[in-house]
């Protein structure tokens, strides 16, 4: 995609014409290849030098330019709607403006701010540094639309905002191409977009779980419809793509749509049985007053036995270690805000919620996986004692990693914290007294 980016950019500047004028159509090549359809290079130049021959204010040309030129396959057409209709939405009908007035000319019963307003408005308050007007917008956000069912999660609600605030309208608002500014300063908005979309999800969390008193641990609730489905995790271009890359086999749209519903309940089912088993092991070591060591890290390191030449089994059989991953504890509803306020990744910010639970439980202890030169990780672990003081140890993983020196340092961090001679874990208990 930087090939492809360098390649527009570069015909663009060949032409005389502004570089910022690539940004559109590179924006709806990169949701078009999201949903499967193929885009080339010279296919997005064609559409960004189509577009100097029309006017382009009038959206009926520019949508037709940018079909011809990006879309070859009639059965993409139902991705290139639903991607250039996010991109350039459909005008408000003459006399909408202005927030509303009926049909009729009549005035609303109440003032209601659409969600096209309120990401405009929260954008504004964004760049202006605004933070109570954030908040306050927020706040009215969560008030209308998180509702208050019985029996509903805190995620439940939570998406409900989230749909209705629109963070999709928010990030492309955030990031209109300002014709003055150089590649540098576009980066770094880019960069802090997405600490602000992050940031106003996380906000909304907190305000929907304050607002339930509910507090963490619940498994997501399983959609009943498309339209409950967490749409951040699987949006319509996702659905749309998985429609169009089912339909040469002959399956109809509603048993597509019935798969991804599927899906989530089987995913939300699992979620479950992890959480459910988390709790009855740190029960059980309460109960037997036993030490137990949680995995933090990435997926791919801390589950898959060849990366981690399967390390965890080996603490299990050769030490007695009950080992419990980050996936099998409450996570939900812990705070890592005042550790560092706008953690970028999201298992960064796991990570951190799974250090602060082991703080509440004193048996508990930390072995951090990770793998050589991965960035984020070594960003992340710079903050995990911010949020569980204790010592704690961090395997790093490489093609020439062997396990002896792996098993040496895990031999001595089980030393240190008396999980190997249980009479020092007394002596210390002693001396604590």
């Amino acid at each position: 995609m930087c090939v492809m980016r360098t390649s527009v950019r570069e015909a663009y500047d060949a032409a005389g014409w502004p570089s910022s004028a690539t940004d559109p159509v590179l924006a709806l090549a990169r949701r078009l290849r999201a949903g499967g359809v193929p885009v080339s290079t010279a296919e997005v130049i064609d559409g960004a030098r189509a577009l100097t021959q029309i006017e382009v204010s009038d959206r009926a040309q520019v949508r037709a330019a940018l079909r011809v030129s990006l879309v070859k396959d009639p059965d993409h057409d139902d991705v290139f709607d639903l991607a250039f209709e996010a991109l350039f939405p459909t005008p408000p009908p003459p006399g909408s403006a202005g927030g509303g007035g009926r049909p009729d000319g009549s005035a609303p019963a109440a003032a209601v701010i659409a969600p096209a307003d309120e990401a405009e408005l929260l954008a504004e308050a964004l760049i202006a540094g605004d933070d109570s007007e954030v908040g306050r917008l927020l706040g009215d956000a969560v008030e209308r639309w998180a509702g208050a069912e019985d029996g509903r999660t805190v995620e439940h609600h939570v998406q409900r905002v989230l749909r209705q605030v629109d963070l999709g309208r928010l990030y492309r608002r955030l990031l209109q191409p300002d014709p003055d500014a150089d590649p540098l300063q576009r980066a770094l908005r880019a960069t802090e977009t997405d600490q602000w979309v992050e940031e106003i999800r996380r906000r909304i969390e907190a305000m929907v779980a304050a607002l339930l008193g509910e507090r963490g641990g619940l498994p997501p609730r399983v959609p009943d419809t498309l339209a409950d489905t967490p749409l951040l995790r699987a949006g319509p271009d996702d659905l749309v793509a998985l429609r169009t890359a089912v339909r040469p086999l002959g399956v109809p749209p509603r048993v597509a749509d019935q798969a991804v519903l599927e899906a989530y309940e089987a995913q939300a089912e699992f979620r479950g049985r992890l959480l459910e088993a988390g709790a009855a092991a740190l029960a059980t070591l309460g109960e037997h007053d036993e030490l137990g060591i949680v995995l933090v890290g990435r997926p791919y390191n801390i589950y898959d036995a060849g990366v981690n030449m399967d390390i965890p089994a080996k603490l299990r059989r050769y030490y007695g270690v009950n080992i419990i991953p980050l996936d099998f504890l409450p996570l939900w509803g812990e705070d890592t805000h005042e550790v560092t306020p706008n953690m970028f990744w999201n298992y960064g910010r796991k990570i951190l919620q799974a250090a602060k639970v082991v703080t509440k439980h004193p048996n508990l202890h930390i072995i951090y996986m990770t793998n050589f030169k991965c960035g984020p990780d070594s960003y992340v672990k710079h903050f995990i004692r911010a949020a569980s003081p204790e010592p704690f140890l961090v395997l790093q993983f490489d093609e020439h990693t062997n396990d002896a020196g792996a098993m040496t340092r895990c031999e001595a961090y089980l030393d240190s914290k008396g999980f190997l001679r249980w009479w020092v874990r007394e002596d210390k208990k002693l001396v604590s007294k």
